[in-house]
């Protein structure tokens, strides 16, 4: 006997004794450009399940940016949380959350698929720095346990998966310092700095 159903079936029990919520930060740094449709892919997959399933939701992006007319937008934000007397040193920016209308979720992933396939198949053709910067992936954890708590808050969740789609490595924080230049090496190496 056939069965025509192959795909496995699995039955899921609502758990309504805590309510959930995800944080997604993408790294958008240079040495991301090989790696960033496929990760962009994974984030708007997710973002589309979480929204569909109705868990609240948020989606952001994090580099560092060299460049002054987003220099200036940086420093008119409200508040910083890694160093109070820097403005520039927010490295995060939100690409939407739960609360994005259908249309405008959907024109905004279009757009950073779009970005992220060009980046991949340009990557040898253009000045990658002009879009895609350095990595503040310490600065995006202390950051995210601010944002962490303030989500949950807002949303009374319980339960919050906070997802990291980077390669991994990461600059230094201004008053911070994760890394060091041992005299006479060309590349920096990481301390025994922990960030739990």
């Amino acid at each position: 006997q056939i069965d025509d159903n192959i795909f496995l079936r699995e039955t899921i029990i609502q758990d309504n004794s805590s309510k959930h919520g995800v944080i997604m930060f993408i790294d958008f740094s240079s040495s991301m450009q090989q790696r960033l449709f496929g990760t962009v892919q994974q984030a708007i997959n997710l973002a589309m399940f979480a929204k569909e399933a109705m868990i609240p939701f948020e989606v952001y992006g994090f580099t560092w940016t060299h460049s002054k007319k987003a220099d200036k937008q940086f420093k008119t934000r409200s508040e910083d949380m890694i160093n109070p007397t820097d403005r520039s040193a927010n490295p995060l920016f939100k690409i939407f959350d739960d609360q994005t209308d259908t249309k405008n979720f959907r024109k905004t992933a279009n757009d950073l698929l779009f970005f992220s396939k060009w980046v991949n198949s340009h990557r040898h053709d253009v000045k990658i720095h002009d879009f895609l910067h350095s990595t503040p992936l310490d600065a995006t954890l202390v950051l995210a346990k601010y944002i962490g708590e303030d989500f949950k808050s807002r949303n009374g969740i319980e339960k919050l998966q906070m997802v990291f789609l980077t390669d991994g490595y990461s600059d230094d924080m201004s008053n911070l310092p994760t890394s060091y230049k041992p005299a006479g090496e060309k590349y920096h190496k990481p301390t025994n700095l922990h960030i739990t």
